[in-house]
C-alpha cells in the first residue's frame, strides 16, 4: 500500500517506541488524543490527525490518521471495548479482521496488507498503473488493488460483521435512536404510559404533561430537590465509574470496574447514597450519583457538588459547563488513579484534586475515602450550604 504517512507511522510503531507523540494546535505536546491536532513522525515531520490515509475501510472510506492512531492506542483492548471507545470518541472504527491485520502490520509482523484497499476498479471506475491503492479526493479516480487484495475484498463482502452489545446500538450512517433512550426511560423509570406508535417513531413527547411535575433525576429516584449530585465518567476504561463507585464511596473498598462487570452485574442508571455523620455531627446527607447528564434538568445543575474526572475532555460533552476550566470553578473536581501511575498532563491542568489508590493494599482504601468525603463536605459547607440538611 503506497502511502508515506502509513509508512512513517509503521516506522514508529514497529520500532518499539512506547507511544506516538501528540501535539496540540499550539505545538505543545499532550498525551490526550482527544485534544491533539497533530502527530509527530520521524525526522520532525508533523501530520494533522484529520489527514486521510490510503487505508480504505468498508463503509468508512479512507481512514484519517486519527483513526489509525486510535486503533494502535487500543491494540491490546478487547474488540468490543475498542468499538465502544471509538463510538464514544467519535472516531471511525474498522472491522474485526481489518483491525487485526492493521495492528500486525503496524507491529512489523507483516510486510504487506491484504485489507484496507479500495474496491475493485469496476465498482469505483478507476484504473491504476501499478495496482496499488492511492489517496484520492471525493469523486476522483481511484486505482484498483492487486489481484490478492481484490480477492480479499470480494471475500470480505460475504463476511458477517462481528456484533457486540456496543455495536448493536451503533447504527450505520447518520441514523440516531436517542428517542428510544427517552422512551425506555419514561416507561421503565418514570412509569409513564407509552405514547402512540406515530409519536414514538418520531420521538415526540406525549401531548399532555402534568403541569409542575419534575422529570429530572430527583423525580426518577423519588428524592428531594435538595439532594446533592455527584457525576462520574461514563466510560468503561476509567478507574471509577457506575460499576464500582458505590462500593468505593459507601463501603470504602476499591474493586476494579472490570472485575465488577465480569460478575455480570448490570450498570445502574443511578445510585442513591446516604453520608452519615456529616461534618462530624449526627446529620446525614443524601447523595445521588449518575454518569449521564441527560437525566439532569436545568435546575439540577445547582445541586451538582462533585465531578470525578476520568482524564478525557470528551467526558464533559453535554455538561452545562463544557470546558474543564469553567466546570471546576463551579463544582469540586476529583481524579482517581493508581499509586504507581503518573497523572496525565490534562488532569494536571485542571482544578481537580488527585487521589491515588493502591493496586493491592485494600486497608488503605478507608482513609482515602474518608479524606475524599471530608474534603467534599467542607467544600459543600463553603460553596453550597443550602444543600446541607
Amino acid at each position: 500500500m503506497a502511502d508515506p504517512i502509513l509508512a512513517s507511522l509503521r516506522a514508529v510503531t514497529s520500532s518499539g517506541s512506547p507511544s506516538l507523540a501528540y501535539l496540540r494546535a499550539d505545538g505543545t505536546p499532550t498525551t490526550d488524543l482527544a485534544e491533539a491536532t497533530d502527530v509527530s513522525l520521524p525526522h520532525g515531520d508533523q501530520v494533522p490527525l484529520d489527514t486521510a490515509t490510503a487505508f480504505f475501510a468498508a463503509g468508512k472510506g479512507y481512514l484519517p490518521v486519527r483513526a489509525i492512531v486510535f486503533l494502535w492506542a487500543l491494540r491490546d483492548a478487547p474488540f468490543g471495548d475498542y468499538l465502544t471507545s471509538a463510538f464514544q470518541h467519535q472516531v471511525a472504527a474498522v472491522g474485526f479482521q481489518e483491525r487485526n491485520e492493521l495492528v500486525e502490520w503496524l507491529r512489523g509482523a507483516k510486510d504487506r496488507l491484504d485489507v484496507g484497499h479500495a474496491p475493485i476498479a469496476q465498482e469505483v471506475g478507476g484504473v491504476g498503473a501499478d495496482g496499488d491503492t492511492v489517496m484520492a479526493e471525493a469523486n476522483a479516480t481511484q486505482a484498483p488493488p492487486s489481484a490478492a487484495a481484490s480477492l480479499a475484498y470480494r471475500e470480505r463482502r460475504n463476511e458477517y460483521t462481528l456484533r457486540s452489545r456496543g455495536t448493536y446500538l451503533t447504527p450505520p450512517g447518520n441514523k440516531q435512536f436517542s428517542h428510544l433512550t427517552k422512551l425506555c426511560y419514561d416507561i421503565f423509570i418514570r412509569n409513564k404510559p407509552p405514547p402512540t406508535a406515530v409519536s414514538a417513531m418520531h420521538g415526540d413527547a406525549p401531548s399532555k404533561r402534568a403541569k409542575g411535575k419534575s422529570t429530572g433525576l430527583s423525580a426518577a429516584t423519588g428524592g428531594a430537590p435538595a439532594d446533592a449530585i455527584i457525576l462520574v465518567p461514563p466510560g468503561f476504561n476509567t478507574l471509577l465509574n457506575m460499576y464500582n463507585v458505590k462500593q468505593f464511596l459507601d463501603r470504602a473498598t476499591f474493586e476494579p470496574a472490570d472485575a465488577v462487570r465480569a460478575k455480570g452485574d448490570a450498570k445502574p442508571a443511578y445510585i442513591e447514597m446516604t453520608r452519615k455523620g456529616l461534618l462530624g455531627g449526627k446529620k446525614s446527607l443524601k447523595v445521588l450519583i449518575c454518569d449521564s447528564v441527560d437525566r439532569l434538568e436545568p435546575g439540577d445543575w445547582d445541586r451538582v457538588v462533585a465531578v470525578f474526572a476520568g482524564g478525557m475532555a470528551w467526558q464533559f460533552h453535554g455538561y452545562k459547563w463544557a470546558t474543564p476550566v469553567e466546570l471546576f470553578t463551579r463544582v469540586r473536581g476529583y481524579h482517581l488513579k493508581y499509586h504507581d501511575e503518573e497523572t496525565s498532563p490534562s488532569v494536571n491542568a485542571w482544578n481537580v484534586r488527585v487521589f491515588s489508590v493502591h493496586r493491592s493494599k485494600r486497608h488503605l482504601d478507608q482513609p482515602l475515602v474518608l479524606d475524599i468525603w471530608a474534603d467534599l463536605e467542607k467544600w459543600i459547607a463553603t460553596n453550597k450550604p443550602h444543600l446541607l440538611p
